[in-house]
């Protein structure tokens, strides 16, 4: 049977598990035990696990040798509690992770290790350690310990082994990506971006794990339901681990963002013609047909395209190499199959349901013929191929960063506009700035003598007033003294009446 190649598969990276010595600390559920982990893992149809103890490994070493010959991924993994928040760090091997946490110091308790992210991150890179955040948004994430932006913080993202970063719910899925609207996230991603060997554009990938410290919450997210994150991955190994996380646009999902299950065309049979006896279990993960010249390439895409009652507009098809019968089977949203049959020279018809079934699925097909007449017409206009490939690219984000430049190179443009009609007029702004400074000092000029008779004036008044002030004495003198002799008043008051007569 052939491999259905790459797939998503259901992952927990963040479990806390029971054991004095051995496990977290603060795990109180004793039947919370690396292999009630694994095999509860099992049965909730995890794929990928990683038991994560504060400052302890022991129980992760005893998971990945319970797990050896079972249907999941162990991947050896800590939290370290340093001193700048926690963090979460995978090694391919258990002896890997026990030669790093030697290299560690921590306080009488176990509690918190000595050391800080940035020495962490370099001591698991020398030993192929990955990096991730623990949930970045609580007390203990990063952000809240450390608790302002500066040069310790962008050391942190300046580590190449720092692949992700761990959220609580879906609504944090925008952090340090190029539509957070914190400048500081920006800044960081953009330095982490810089700092990368292979200049690619990527983003963090975004994990959500269950951070579980009871048995019963393995599995679930801290909203309760067992939406956590898939890993696209050809095999359940340490390196396609580590792939997909380097690779998260296409390879990491939060399964909050992703429907529980998506259609697909499961199977195709076909009878009669090129083709005869073709039974195929088609990859879930389809996405080409690939084969040497008149192989039946076309043939096969052109029946998927007419067994799901999709127009073909190809010569080959019902002609003498096309099938006598196709069988399609599809599988729906809601885990429905329905079979499809398509007779040569005839429509689509739902064996599953004849009466009221549907008869057609949409679907994105591109033949050779598609490809090559694209191509064609692009030596006419480019812009028929710039259309094609515009379609499989998502370029909302692209468009809206152009109409902000364009808002910008506009805005640019006016303040241009009006620096020549400055530079214009500056000939005649410097012919009237030196008319004024000429004006100026002719005023100063005349403004000194001004100042000359004034001072003048005042020392004339200052005399004036000397001479008014000693004549003013002079005068209250003279008064007073004769106010001061009462003998003709005394005189007349002692007249009478007859002596007056």
């Amino acid at each position: 049977m052939m491999s259905n190649g790459a797939l998503f598969y259901k992952a927990d990276l963040h479990i806390h598990s029971y054991g004095p010595g051995n496990g977290s600390f603060d795990v109180t559920d004793v039947s919370n035990t690396p292999q009630a982990i694994v095999d509860t893992a099992i049965e909730k149809g995890l794929k990928v696990i990683s038991i994560t103890d504060h400052n302890q490994y022991l129980n992760s070493q005893i998971a990945v040798q319970y797990a050896k010959g079972k249907d999941i991924l162990v991947i050896p993994g800590i939290e370290v509690s340093t001193t700048q928040g926690h963090l979460l760090l995978y090694f391919e091997t258990i002896d890997k992770l026990q030669r790093f946490y030697v290299g560690l110091t921590f306080n009488h308790d176990n509690s918190i290790c000595n050391q800080g992210i940035v020495e962490c991150l370099n001591l698991a890179e020398r030993l192929d350690g990955i990096g991730v955040l623990a949930h970045i948004t609580l007390d203990s994430g990063f952000e809240k310990v450390i608790n302002r932006f500066s040069p310790h913080m962008e050391q942190i993202f300046m580590c190449k082994n720092l692949l992700g970063l761990e959220i609580t719910n879906k609504n944090e899925a925008h952090l340090y990506t190029d539509e957070d609207d914190n400048a500081e996230h920006k800044k960081l991603l953009s330095l982490w971006r810089d700092s990368l060997d292979n200049k690619l554009h990527r983003d963090f990938a975004k994990l959500m794990s269950s951070d579980s410290h009871e048995l019963i919450r393995l599995g679930n997210n801290a909203e309760g339901n067992n939406r956590l994150t898939r890993l696209k991955m050809p095999t359940l190994t340490f390196r396609s681990f580590h792939i997909a996380l380097m690779s998260s646009e296409s390879r990491v999902r939060l399964e909050d963002e992703i429907p529980v299950q998506r259609p697909i065309i499961k199977h195709i049979k076909l009878e009669g013609g090129l083709l005869e006896g073709v039974d195929i279990e088609l990859s879930p993960n389809l996405t080409c047909i690939i084969g040497s010249r008149g192989a039946g390439k076309s043939t096969l895409l052109e029946s998927i395209r007419e067994a799901t009652g999709n127009k073909s507009f190809s010569k080959v098809c019902d002609s003498e190499v096309w099938p006598q019968n196709i069988l399609l089977d599809y599988t729906d949203e809601a885990g429905q199959t329905q079979t499809f049959q398509r007779e040569k020279n005839a429509s689509v018809v739902n064996r599953s349901d004849p009466d009221s079934g549907i008869t057609s699925i949409p679907i994105e097909s591109y033949g050779q013929g598609d490809t090559a007449s694209t191509i064609q017409h692009s030596e006419e206009n480019p812009q028929v191929i710039i259309n094609f490939l515009d379609a499989f690219l998502d370029l909302n984000l692209l468009e809206a960063q152009d109409s902000e430049y364009i808002e910008l190179l506009r805005s640019n443009q006016s303040e241009m506009n009006k620096l020549r009609i400055n530079i214009v007029s500056l000939p005649d702004a410097k012919k009237a700035l030196e008319n004024e400074r000429r004006k100026l000092k002719a005023m100063e000029q005349s403004k000194a003598a001004e100042i000359v008779k004034l001072h003048n004036a005042l020392l004339q008044e200052r005399d004036f007033r000397k001479t008014l002030i000693d004549d003013l004495n002079k005068l209250i003198k003279t008064y007073r003294d004769i106010l001061g002799d009462t003998n003709l008043f005394d005189k007349v008051a002692e007249m009478s009446d007859d002596r007056i007569v």
